[in-house]
This record gives C-alpha cells, structure tokens and sequence, in this order.
C-alpha cells in the first residue's frame, strides 16, 4: 500500500492574472507563460475532476457501496447539487443547477498524469487569491494545511484547505463545502479511481461566489 501525504511544491512561482494582456511571467523561470493556456488546462482538468466525481457517485448509488463515498456536513446537499449537476460554462462561470456561480480554481491535483496546478498568485475577475507562506517553526503531522488570502471586492477572508492523503484515497469520493460568506463558498473534491493508493487521487480545490 503507497499511502502519503501529497505534499506540492512551493516553487512554483506562477502569479497567473486574469487580464487583457493575456501573459503573466513564471517566477522560477525567464519564460513568459500564457496565462489563457495555463488557466484553460486547469479548467480542461476541473471537467474531467467532476466527470469522475459524477461517475464515482453515482456507481456507488447503483452498485449500493455508498461506504465509498464521503460527503462532508453541514453542506452536504450543496456538495451532492454541486457534483451532480454542475455545468462549465467558461473559465469564469458555471452553473449549479441553473444558477450561476463565477469561480476560481485554487489548486489542481492529478498523480497519475503528473498535474500540478497550484499557483501562489491567481486572479480570475475580481477574485484574487494569495497562497500565505507556511510556518517553517511548526510540525505538521497528518494534516499540512494550505492557507490563503481571499480578497472580493472590498473585503478580506483567510480560507484554509488541508491534504490528508490517507483519507483521500480510502474513498472513491471525497467532496467538502464550507460557507465563508454569504453567496461565497470553498470546495473541495477528491476522486480516487484506486482505494488505498495516493498515486490515483485526484484533486480540485475551489471558490465560489454567487451572482
């Protein structure tokens, strides 16, 4: 069994902004990086995220094997609205259920295929997120948490997300959803198409706001 914690890189750099120029520069590199292509690699990633998520789901329902399955509280109706009926509609807005949400994708995760998307610097529309620098004084066992800026509009938010690589891959399917604000939430959703094994967890980390 190849149970760990997934921990990512902090070197990289990328600050990946969402604006008309279309570029942004990679911070462990001279090369100038197209932020439409790295952003639309991880939005291609984030829809095959929720085809598995989907799948996943509801193969359990229909093979009874819902011990498979993790679907954190107190949001759990929203996670399963969110896996189940979710639409992409561009890089900036999806549907849930009809209902339109711009979103930003904090953190992509794929072993298998080597993604890694997790940049230190990202804004899509007026959502800016800023990962914190971790502090090097304190031992984590189990848990490595991942803390973040979240700025909207005229307000600040500190939002956390953690790796637990064993829970992660003792479940087909992982999804937790917390409410930061009104009409502004973090997900997460973990898929693993072999138990027990970090080396096929995927990973999608995101944030939602409402419109």
């Amino acid at each position: 069994m190849n149970v760990f914690n997934h921990e990512h890189p902090l070197t990289t750099k990328y600050t990946v902004t969402n604006t008309s120029s279309g570029q942004s520069k990679a911070a462990t590199n001279t090369s100038i990086v197209s932020e439409n292509h790295t952003y639309r690699l991880a939005v291609r990633e984030l829809k095959k995220i929720l085809e598995e998520a989907r799948d996943a789901y509801l193969n359990a329902l229909r093979k009874n094997e819902t011990w498979t399955i993790f679907i954190s509280k107190p949001y759990s109706n929203f996670s399963r609205m969110f896996i189940l009926n979710t639409t992409i509609v561009n890089e900036t807005t999806l549907l849930i259920d009809h209902t339109a949400y711009n979103y930003i994708i904090v953190h992509i995760y794929d072993a298998e295929s080597k993604i890694d998307f997790m940049p230190q610097r990202i804004k899509v529309n007026n959502i800016f997120i800023k990962l914190l620098p971790r502090n090097n004084s304190i031992t984590y066992t189990g848990i490595i948490p991942y803390n973040y800026l979240v700025k909207y509009r005229d307000k600040t938010y500190r939002v956390s997300f953690s790796s637990i690589g064993f829970i992660e891959s003792s479940y087909h399917l992982t999804v937790s959803t917390d409410k930061i604000d009104d009409n502004i939430y973090k997900v997460k959703i973990t898929v693993a198409r072999k138990l027990g094994n970090t080396a096929y967890v995927s990973v999608a980390w995101l944030i939602l706001v409402k419109n």
